[in-house]
């Protein structure tokens, strides 16, 4: 390996250091030592160095030739970033058919090495049919509706029963002192000052 590779596009293969866990992973070559390359990851930076990447043998990366894939169809380029992971902080392009599909949409994505995954929408203002890396595409859009209702009836029972059960007690308070005016004529004196003062 020399020099020239620098700037280059690499996945990371299967079975790599790090336990594997950037297998499949796309970044670009920063740095070169004595057989392996210093990998800056796409979106994941390596805080240990000051490069942001992290270090593979030869036989651990693939170069990638190109990244881009043609999609079949008239689409436009939609920046969407995903909800769970490392990635969060950072947008994709994919491929959007459907324009009924709006920016804030919850959606299921096909990721470029990773299936199925949710994702948000943050632009569909994109070039028509521009350039998507590995195929990526927006299947389709997430229908929360029915799960939003579901909690917004949970969240109305957990008040109402906290009203139910707060108007209980005043009723219970109020028979235990009505019950026991009964057999104290102290008492008795007590609860209809109280009750004369409450009606003022």
């Amino acid at each position: 390996m020399n020099d020239a590779i620098i700037g280059v596009r690499v996945q990371i293969k299967p079975r790599s250091h790090y336990h594997g866990r950037f297998a499949g992973e796309l970044g670009e070559i920063v740095r070169i030592y004595e057989g392996n390359v210093a990998v800056r990851i796409d979106g994941i930076s390596n805080i240990r160095s000051k490069y942001g990447a992290f270090w593979f043998s030869e036989k651990e990366i693939e170069i990638i030739e190109s990244e881009e894939i043609s999609m079949n169809g008239d689409y436009v380029t939609a920046k969407v970033a995903f909800l769970n992971g490392t990635n969060t902080n950072k947008t994709y392009n994919y491929a959007l058919y459907d324009s009924d599909i709006r920016p804030e949409d919850l959606v299921v994505v096909q990721t470029g090495h990773h299936g199925l995954a949710v994702a948000r929408v943050v632009s569909t203002d994109g070039e028509p049919n521009g350039p998507v890396s590995h195929g990526r595409e927006i299947v389709c859009k997430v229908d929360t509706t029915a799960f939003e209702e579901r909690k917004a009836r949970a969240a109305q029972l957990v008040e109402l029963k906290a009203r139910m059960d707060q108007k209980v007690q005043q009723l219970q308070k109020a028979a235990v002192y009505e019950m026991l005016a009964e057999k104290d004529p102290e008492l008795a004196a007590m609860l209809q000052a109280y009750k004369d003062l409450v009606a003022d």
